[in-house]
């Protein structure tokens, strides 16, 4: 067993077929979660080369099947309304994750480690991703789940292909965030960043929130003890134990948010 990364060229409800990094087509069962054509995503599997009919556009140059796959990929893209090109994942406490299509609108929703309460009874498909964010900041105070002080709001966007490199603002997300808890007079801090499928493959593996695992990767690039278990359980709490502040972590992407009383 190995870990393999290739580009989806055909997916259905039981096969996917990736061109890896080798320049070979490999079968596998497709994932619990579906991927899109044109997705290059991590697998643990057991290489296995198909039947030579399968490997009919080997004889083609690599660029040759590069631009097939960029063929490929741009119309799913664009001639498909509920392709993802993106993902936001957001942690309050716990987390969901929603897919994004081309424009920019919410197509999915996905509870990651229990955070299905925070879109429950809410109508957020359709919506664009900082309306959607809104209401769920908005329901997590109505809920208790945001208080007054000491709250931790994580978002992470993960661009699925070019597309969806420049579709997210996330300076307009950290906005979003930022004035919606000012709004609700709660006080906190704030993470917003843009990442990579690895990185959310990584988290998947590791059964994490994307967040919580880009939490844990720099906490360990620093020398810094966080136990996994911990990060899934109370992220406020782990970084309170290991003595660390989210900010320490990330200046760049982190911030704090002090709403005004009365």
């Amino acid at each position: 067993m190995e870990k393999t990364k290739g580009i989806v060229m055909r997916t259905s409800t039981k096969l996917t077929v990736i061109f890896t990094e080798k320049g070979d087509y490999i079968e596998i069962p497709t994932p619990k979660e579906p991927p899109l054509v044109g997705q290059t995503i991590e697998v643990t599997v057991k290489p296995q080369r198909l039947p030579l009919f399968h490997n009919s556009w080997l004889k083609y140059s690599t660029a040759a099947i590069l631009l097939l796959v960029f063929s490929i990929t741009s119309f799913y893209s664009f001639s498909l309304p509920n392709m993802a090109v993106a993902s936001v994942a957001l942690d309050i406490n716990k987390g969901v994750e929603f897919s994004i299509n081309k424009e920019g609108k919410v197509i999915n929703v996905r509870d990651v480690n229990g955070g299905s309460n925070l879109v429950k009874g809410l109508s957020i498909k359709g919506l664009d991703v900082y309306q959607a964010v809104d209401l769920i900041v908005e329901k997590a105070n109505n809920k208790g789940t945001l208080n007054e002080t000491k709250n931790l709001v994580l978002a992470s966007v993960v661009p699925m292909n070019q597309w969806g490199n420049q579709l997210i603002d996330t300076g307009k997300l950290r906005n979003a965030i930022r004035d919606e808890m000012i709004r609700r007079k709660q006080s906190g801090s704030v993470f917003v960043s843009q990442t990579n499928q690895k990185i959310q493959m990584e988290a998947k593996l590791q059964r994490m929130t994307v967040n919580s695992y880009l939490i844990y990767a720099r906490c360990k690039d620093k020398g810094i003890t966080v136990q996994p278990d911990a990060l899934r359980n109370d992220v406020q709490k782990a970084l309170l134990d290991a003595n660390v502040s989210l900010s320490s972590l990330f200046p760049e992407e982190s911030f704090e948010v002090r709403a005004q009383k009365g």
